[in-house]
C-alpha cells in the first residue's frame, strides 16, 4: 500500500508532514528539554520496551529518573510501540499500575 501513490488529494503530503518529526532532528521539541519532566509531579508509569531499537531502554530509565513519581516497567523483547507489539503485557501493566494510583 505504501508503494503505490495515494489517490486522495494531498495524503502524500500529509503523510510526509506528519513523519518528518520522526525522521529530523527538531531542536525545539518539548521531548528534549529535560527539565521539563522535572516538573511533573503527578504519579507516572513509564512502560518501555527493552528491544526499542528508536529510543533505547536507557532513554527509559532516564525519563523515569527525571520524574519525581515515575515507576519504570520495563517489557522483555518488546521494541518502540509496546501497546501494538505486546498488547496483553502492555494492558496488564497499567491496569495493575492504575489499579494501584489515585
Amino acid at each position: 500500500m505504501l508503494q503505490r501513490p495515494f489517490v486522495r488529494q494531498r495524503t502524500t503530503t500529509s503523510f510526509g508532514e506528519w513523519l518528518r518529526p520522526f525522521v529530523m532532528q527538531d531542536e525545539r521539541s518539548l521531548a528534549r528539554e529535560r527539565a521539563r519532566y522535572r516538573e511533573v509531579r503527578v504519579p507516572t508509569l513509564v512502560l518501555w520496551g527493552d528491544a526499542d531499537s528508536v529510543t533505547p531502554i536507557a532513554q527509559g530509565r532516564d525519563i523515569a529518573g527525571l520524574i519525581s513519581a515515575a515507576e519504570l516497567v520495563v517489557l522483555s523483547g518488546v521494541g518502540h510501540i509496546p501497546a501494538i507489539e505486546a498488547p496483553e503485557r502492555f494492558e496488564a501493566e497499567l491496569l495493575r499500575w492504575l489499579g494501584r494510583t489515585r
